[in-house]
């Protein structure tokens, strides 16, 4: 009985005090930086394929590298060429039509665990202007909208967020840092990002003409809510997010198309990963290797497959790989 009454107050403790730490000094956004996904987009308006985001307003699109469409490709795809602030994807959303009053593109995700009331949170993301004279034009108000609920009730263009910045972004070459704070007042389970204002409460500037049709499109990347002020402190310009990403110098595959085999040369002694996925999704190689190696792959079929290598200190490697016969 005293053993249980122990463990019982251990428990009690570990709840008490480790847990609302953890929740303190983790980022609650889950897939922060779309990395992880469902599977590969293969076309855009498909931002269900990253784990954990979902669309709240209009037609999101969502760009990663494994992807074999050219318009959804990082970097290079239909809006130029823009590196991610952070691994290989992003997402992409349009904040002013002209032609269409009050159009928004809204992502929404479920954090983590709710945030505590009267408690100050620290959110930020990373934006940056498309390498495009396509998007023309730049408006400001971009921010951050949480809620009790998956969906909004009625329309979340309602001229309200719990943070936006009056910023605007104009930089296609560096990504700038979107960040402040706010005291919640409610146990918000969901977190909106976008921007929420009507044409007649944003200021649009930059439109190549004044008639015609026009709009303004942002990338993002990098999400973070957390109630540790020190979670903001980095950096969102894009050579720094790449510092993670194993060099080309470093590893290298081949041949590239394959057929019988695939060749890893990894220049360092470290032990890593290596995993091959389908079109699907589907994982079809996944094997822990150290230095160079040979897979066979003559039981794969003829088609599009992406790899991925991470080795022992967390450093990456992602691709695509075509089979011809």
């Amino acid at each position: 009985m005293l053993f249980i009454r122990f463990k019982y107050f251990i428990i009690c403790l570990f709840v008490a005090v480790l847990l609302p730490f953890y929740g303190v000094t983790q980022n609650l956004v889950n897939n922060p930086s779309f990395e992880d996904t469902v599977s590969c987009p293969t076309n855009e308006h498909q931002l269900w394929r990253t784990n954990g985001w979902y669309t709240v307003n209009q037609t999101p699109d969502y760009f990663n590298s494994c992807t074999d469409n050219a318009d959804i490709d990082v970097p290079v795809n239909y809006f130029g060429n823009t590196i991610p602030a952070d691994g290989n994807a992003y997402v992409g959303l349009v904040s002013y039509v002209s032609t269409t009053p009050d159009f928004r593109e809204i992502i929404g995700t479920e954090l983590k665990q709710p945030l505590v009331p009267g408690t100050r949170y620290y959110i930020s993301a990373c934006i940056i202007r498309p390498d495009t004279s396509i998007a023309d034009c730049v408006v400001n108000k971009f921010g951050f909208k949480f809620s009790n609920t998956f969906l909004p009730s009625t329309s979340v263009v309602d001229n309200y967020s719990h943070f936006n910045t009056d910023s605007i972004f104009r930089d296609k070459n560096d990504w700038a840092t979107i960040k402040g704070s706010f005291v919640a007042d409610s146990a918000y389970s969901f977190l909106f990002i976008g921007n929420f204002y009507t044409d007649a409460d944003v200021n649009v500037s930059d439109c190549s003409t004044p008639a015609g049709y026009h709009f303004a499109y942002n990338f993002i990347d990098m999400i973070c809510v957390s109630a540790d002020s020190s979670k903001l402190n980095y950096s969102c310009n894009a050579t720094v997010g790449f510092s993670d990403e194993v060099s080309a110098s470093e590893f290298k595959i081949s041949p590239n198309p394959f057929n019988e085999f695939i060749s890893l040369q990894f220049g360092k002694s470290s032990s890593y990963t290596f995993v091959i996925s389908d079109v699907s999704g589907k994982v079809v190689v996944s094997q822990d290797y150290e230095g160079n190696a040979v897979i066979e792959t003559n039981h794969l079929p003829k088609g599009i497959y992406f790899y991925k290598m991470v080795d022992d200190n967390g450093k990456y490697k992602m691709g695509k790989l075509v089979k011809t016969l």
